[in-house]
């Protein structure tokens, strides 16, 4: 199934208080966390998962993603390299 995600930004804290880059990472834990009640399967916009997997394989093997779409490098901070 393929979400949808819709949020709301996470509030700025005072100026000061948080750096940029703990705030990028505030943000990117919470968006991870994040679950949708959206859902849509392919067939219904005429795609083939099997198809998608096949033709896009070298990004699936170079960014760790499984077959369900869940991420096994999902947890990596700004900046970390995912290519591997």
């Amino acid at each position: 199934m393929l979400r949808l995600v819709h949020s709301t930004p996470t509030p700025r804290p005072a100026w000061g208080e948080v750096s940029d880059r703990e705030l990028l990472l505030a943000e990117g834990k919470r968006a991870r966390q994040h679950k949708s009640g959206h859902s849509y399967s392919l067939e219904k916009f005429g795609l083939d998962a099997g198809a998608i997997r096949s033709g896009l394989a070298d990004l699936f093997e170079q960014y760790g993603w499984d077959a369900s779409g869940s991420s096994a490098r999902s947890e990596a901070e700004p900046g970390e390299d995912r290519t591997g």
